[in-house]
């Protein structure tokens, strides 16, 4: 393996793991402590950060869970699932089947499909702008060519189906949400979400 490429990969696993450090201390001057809390510095810096862009992504997770449950979470999800991009707003994609698997939130079974309905969300508000609606190009189609026609959905529209009642749940932890708050449990929910203009 090339040494920078061996450099970077006992960089990552330290700071994805505090017992990794005397791999990477060869390539870090100082003693093994002064190398240690380095890399606390880094390893503190993105379990924030990662925080920050799941918070950013899951804001009715976290309101469900609470701000330090989430924190936790965060933490553990990053450690399991490193960022593969630099653009942070990419890092959550796989938090519903984490929280699958995740045994803290086995009393839970429907945060992992709430999971997914604001993973939906998120992609389409930052989705590509969707050509305009035109009419006319549709009754410009030859007759004999009408059965050829095909719908293509716009860009970040996504249907997340649950045997939960995910959308209630969402709904009621909007910002403008004004109405009650009780929950049917036992209703399976489906949601079609969809940017409107922006």
């Amino acid at each position: 393996m090339p040494e920078l490429l061996a450099q970077q990969a006992d960089f990552a696993a330290a700071l994805r793991d505090g017992e990794r450090t005397p791999a990477v201390a060869r390539w870090l001057a100082g003693d093994a402590a002064v190398v240690d809390r380095r890399l606390a510095i880094y390893r503190a810096n993105m379990v924030a950060a990662a925080d920050k862009a799941l918070s950013a992504a899951y804001p009715v997770v976290r309101q469900a869970v609470g701000a330090e449950f989430f924190h936790a979470l965060a933490r553990e999800f990053q450690r399991g699932t490193p960022s593969t991009s630099g653009d942070l707003t990419e890092f959550g994609a796989g938090l519903a089947a984490f929280l699958d698997a995740f045994e803290h939130v086995r009393s839970l079974p429907w945060l992992a499909d709430l999971a997914r309905l604001e993973w939906a969300v998120h992609r389409a508000y930052g989705a590509a702008d969707a050509p305009a609606w035109d009419p006319a190009a549709l009754a410009a189609v030859e007759p004999g060519r009408q059965a050829e026609i095909r719908f293509a959905w716009s860009p970040g529209t996504a249907v997340v189906a649950s045997r939960f009642p995910i959308v209630r749940l969402w709904t009621i932890h909007q910002p403008a949400h004004a109405g009650e708050f009780s929950v049917a449990w036992d209703r399976a929910e489906t949601a079609l979400v969809g940017r409107d203009r922006l």
